[in-house]
């Protein structure tokens, strides 16, 4: 028996009904879907161009930091120093987004720097991701004792730590962070011992190094440690030399440097005569600087040296009235060889020769830090390491504490 016509066209006008809710169904989640899908990638495509807008902004307060000694020239405010870039573009010249960046000076040399970026968003709010930066001064002496090629310590040296900003060093002040380091070969003799860890690298070796005589650590580390050049101040830019500075034998061959800055030739004192530098002097000697017989320099707070030859500091050495090592800074030139200290008196200060060989000996003990491209202690002495000096000594260029993006 035949449908009616009626009937047939009910039946397919159910039939397409059906599909098309089934369609709808099926579609309409899928729409949903991909519109989401699309939202979602272009939100994160904006916060991925935002967060590339507020690493910019960081790496150009770091850049001001580190190369424009903190001028921030074009900022605005005193502390924190601010920089808004509006309508930033890229290369091609299509606006990206907004950048504002402030640097904070939280103490000398110490900067928190926080940079957001901003991405616009049609119909939605605007994208903004944010960094925060630490810039903080890199110290030149972290470790006591620390060798580019090698550290050799021999004879009853006793190398251990103290803070001088607490106090002068004794036995009730001492403490175990008198730390050694090398990125080559690190040589314990006799009884020599360190009274903290000790930091090899990768393709370094240790010899007599146990137990017994390093109370902390001994670490191998994954990479060297790169040492900072020496570049000489700018305050010896355009002075000419006083020639040679030479005090020789006689109980009262006296001589006193004013404060101020000088460049010798070389500096020679013999006998029992005595030199005299005056508070935040820095002298500059192109060769060598030598103190023998029963001489003695002294010096007084804030006072630097760079030696361009060798040093070889015998008889009564140098003496550091502050007892005080930042207040002594001794620099070895790469033009130089070695610097040698075998002074009767205790020694207050540090020494920065990355290039140097640095040896040390007889009686008299180190209070500071010492960085050489050798390092070899020998003798009675003890080294005791300035933890203080990590905090306020002698600084050059900049380390990074944190890079946070949120």
């Amino acid at each position: 028996m035949k449908m009616p016509m009626s009937n047939k066209r009910a039946f397919i006008l159910l039939s397409v009904t059906l599909v098309s809710l089934a369609f709808i169904v099926i579609i309409i989640p899928l729409i949903s879907w991909t519109v989401h899908e699309f939202s979602w990638t272009t939100r994160s495509f904006k916060s991925l161009r935002a967060l590339n807008l507020a690493d910019a902004g960081a790496e150009l307060a770091v850049w001001d930091i580190i190369h424009n000694n903190a001028q921030f020239a074009g900022w605005s405010g005193i502390n924190p120093k601010t920089l808004t870039l509006s309508y930033f573009t890229d290369n091609s010249g299509q606006i990206v987004g907004d950048i504002s960046v402030s640097a904070q000076n939280t103490s000398p040399g110490n900067y928190i720097i926080t940079s957001t970026g901003f991405i616009p968003v049609m119909a939605n709010p605007t994208v903004k991701k944010t960094v925060k930066v630490k810039v903080f001064p890199h110290a030149l002496f972290n470790n006591g004792i620390f060798g580019n090629l090698s550290v050799s310590l021999s004879g009853n040296t006793m190398v251990d730590s103290y803070d001088s900003s607490l106090g002068p060093y004794s036995l009730l002040t001492a403490r175990s962070n008198g730390n050694v380091g090398t990125n080559g070969t690190l040589t314990l003799l006799e009884n020599a011992s360190i009274h903290g860890d000790a930091f090899i690298g990768p393709s370094g070796s240790a010899s007599g190094v146990n137990p017994s005589n390093v109370s902390g650590e001994v670490f191998y580390s994954g990479n060297d440690v790169e040492l900072d050049p020496i570049a000489l101040p700018s305050y010896f830019n355009g002075l000419t030399s006083s020639g040679n500075l030479n005090l020789p034998q006689g109980h009262n061959t006296t001589l006193t440097i004013p404060t101020g800055n000088y460049i010798y030739n070389g500096i020679t004192l013999s006998g029992e005569s005595s030199l005299t530098i005056s508070s935040n002097t820095h002298i500059y000697v192109k060769n060598n600087f030598i103190t023998s017989g029963q001489s003695a320099v002294y010096t007084n707070a804030g006072v630097e040296i760079y030696i361009g030859g060798n040093g070889t500091f015998s008889g009564q050495g140098i003496i550091n009235t502050t007892n005080i090592s930042s207040n002594l800074q001794l620099y070895g030139l790469n033009s130089g060889t070695s610097i040698s200290y075998s002074g009767q008196s205790n020694f207050y200060g540090t020494i920065y020769a990355p290039e140097v060989s640095i040896s040390a000996g007889g009686n008299a003990s180190v209070f500071g830090a010492i960085v050489g491209n050798t390092v070899t202690i020998v003798g009675n002495g003890s080294f005791h390491y300035d933890e203080s000096l990590s905090q306020t000594g002698p600084t050059s260029g900049y380390d990074i504490a944190y890079w946070q993006e949120d």
